[in-house]
């Protein structure tokens, strides 16, 4: 038997992430990465340490995989207000972790200094 949050997180899965909206249909197979790219907003890319369908064994290793991300996909983001983060002992569904306040709080504080 699941967990209760566990179901709910799967019975509720749907994409979200700002990137994601950022892609328009016809950009989505021709390739999102010239979209993000020229995106000059403020970014925070978020994932969670044992994020392994991103980050392989560690997202805190010296090729953190969040970071380069940040530097490498949306290189016209202003770098001011833009932000590469790693959230401790999570991994890639951060909603159903016993320290999403933590994660909510990391998004709370980005957003409250743009």
């Amino acid at each position: 038997m699941r967990p209760l949050v566990l179901q709910a997180s799967i019975a509720s899965l749907q994409t979200t992430t700002l990137g994601e909206m950022l892609i328009t249909p016809d950009a989505a197979v021709a390739g999102n990465v010239t979209v993000l790219k020229a995106f000059t907003g403020s970014v925070m890319v978020l994932t969670g340490e044992n994020d392994y369908s991103v980050c392989g064994f560690s997202c805190n290793g010296k090729d953190n995989p969040v970071e380069a991300t940040l530097r490498n996909v949306f290189i016209s983001a202003n770098p001011e207000r833009s932000e590469a983060r790693v959230v401790p002992g999570t991994g890639h569904n951060l909603n159903p972790h016993l320290n999403a306040a933590e994660t909510y709080g990391y998004m709370i504080d980005w957003v409250r200094k743009l």
